[in-house]
């Protein structure tokens, strides 16, 4: 059977869009291509307000690398500025278990947006925030706003 749109589910009709200037700008070789790996690591899992909340274990096993490097590399990404402007955002929030987890929030000046079939002004919420019972993430999450 051939692998057609009509078998799209509806995350597989979202993109993440990488505009030409991310090389053109000389970003991807000023921050190197692995963190630009984990940078679309995160931004597969944005949602339409450009926020995102994966694990570092996902982000790892996503990229082919380790936890460590994963959280070298949010480091350096949350750190790293173009004209006094963040890339990405991450706020810590303590887990129901216990554990401390990150809500991401992909910056527009980091030339990556989400679209949907060619739109830019529509973009699915495919988890919704209020769906989450955990107060800490909801708590980060609103953080990522200021």
């Amino acid at each position: 059977m051939a692998y057609t749109r009509e078998h799209w589910t509806k995350e597989q009709s979202v993109y993440t869009r990488i505009h030409n200037s991310i090389f053109d700008s000389g970003l991807v070789t000023t921050i190197g291509r692995g963190r630009v790996m984990t940078l679309l690591a995160i931004a597969k899992h944005m949602k339409d307000n450009g926020k995102a909340w994966p694990t570092q274990e996902t982000l790892a096993k996503m990229t082919g690398v380790s936890v460590r490097t994963i959280r070298d590399d949010i480091k350096f990404l949350r750190d790293f500025e173009i004209n006094g402007k963040p890339i990405l955002k991450a706020v810590p929030y303590i887990t129901p278990s216990g554990h401390t987890s990150y809500v991401y929030k992909i910056m527009p000046i980091s030339q990556l947006s989400k679209f949907r079939d060619g739109r830019l002004d529509y973009i699915p919420q495919l988890v919704e925030e209020e769906d989450s019972n955990e107060s800490g993430l909801l708590s980060a999450l609103d953080q990522l706003d200021d």
